[in-house]
C-alpha cells in the first residue's frame, strides 16, 4: 500500500532540513580536513558533526514511522541524544535486514553496529549536544564537571579510537621529523573522515533501498554526493 501523499509545506520543510543536512555535514568534514592544517578544532568540528548527524538522522526516524503509520511523528522527545536516535535507526534497519531491498547495505550495517570508532563518534556527538558545548562557559561558572566531557577529550578519544593499535601510525606519530608527524596526523584525519561518510552514506542508502519509505526514497537525491561514494572514496573529503 503506498503511503498518503505530504502536503506542500511539509515538502519544503523537509527540503530545508535536508539542505541544512548537507551543509553542516560538508561543512563539518571540511573541517577535518582543512587545507594546509592537520590540527582539528574539537568544537568546531563537533558542532558541525553533532548537528548534522542529529538531523539526518530525526528525519530518518521520522520517515520510518510515516512508512508505517501513515503521519509523521514529533522527535522533540529525543532531545539531542544522538546515542538513542542512531540505536533506535540501526533497530529499525536490522528488523528489515530480510528483505530483498534491504541486501544491498552489505556490510554498512555491521559497520553501523559494531564499528569502535563510530561508537566513540556517535558518543562524543551526544555529549556535545547534551550539553557539552558549554563546558568551557561551564568552566568559567566555576562547576564541578566530568573531564571526559570536554570537547577536547571527547575528539581525543575518537582520534584514539581511529588510530587503535596501529603501532606503525603511533610510531609515526611520534617522529620528531615534522613531515613524518603531520603525516601520521593526517592518517588519522583521513580514517575519521572515512567513518563519517560511510556512516552518511549508510542513512543515506536506508533512505534509498531499504523499507525506509516511498518519501525517504524520494528525497535520497539529496544525499546523493555520499550514497555514491565507493568505500575506495571515503577517506577523502565528499560534500562540501
Amino acid at each position: 500500500m503506498s503511503e498518503p501523499n505530504t502536503d506542500v509545506q511539509q515538502r519544503m520543510a523537509i527540503v530545508r532540513e535536508t539542505d541544512a543536512v548537507k551543509q553542516l555535514l560538508g561543512r563539518g568534514i571540511g573541517s577535518i580536513n582543512k587545507r594546509g592544517s592537520v590540527e582539528v578544532d574539537p568544537y568546531v568540528t563537533l558542532q558541525l558533526i553533532s548537528q548534522g548527524i542529529e538531523r539526518l538522522l530525526k528525519l530518518t526516524v521520522m520517515f520510518q514511522h510515516h512508512r508505517e503509520h501513515g503521519e509523521f511523528p514529533s522527535v522533540r522527545g529525543y532531545q539531542h541524544g544522538l546515542n538513542r536516535l542512531s540505536e533506535d535507526v540501526l533497530s529499525k534497519a536490522q528488523q528489515a535486514s530480510n528483505s530483498s531491498e534491504f541486501r544491498v547495505l552489505g556490510e554498512d550495517l555491521d559497520f553501523a553496529a559494531n564499528d569502535p570508532t563510530l561508537k566513540t563518534l556517535i558518543h562524543a556527538c551526544s555529549t556535545f549536544s547534551s550539553g557539552g558545548r558549554y563546558y568551557d562557559l561551564d568552566v568559567v561558572a566555576g562547576r564541578t564537571l566530568n573531564p571526559e566531557d570536554s570537547p577536547r577529550i571527547a575528539w581525543e578519544a575518537i582520534e584514539t579510537s581511529a588510530r587503535a593499535d596501529d603501532q606503525a601510525l603511533l610510531q609515526q606519530i611520534a617522529a620528531l621529523d615534522h613531515d613524518t608527524h603531520e603525516a601520521g596526523l593526517e592518517e588519522i584525519n583521513s580514517r575519521i573522515t572515512a567513518t563519517v561518510q560511510r556512516y552518511i552514506r549508510f542513512v543515506a542508502r536506508l533512505w534509498a533501498f531499504s523499507p525506509t519509505g516511498d518519501i525517504a526514497r524520494q528525497f535520497s537525491s539529496s544525499l546523493y554526493v555520499w550514497l555514491t561514494l565507493n568505500d575506495d572514496e571515503l577517506r577523502t573529503q565528499h560534500g562540501s
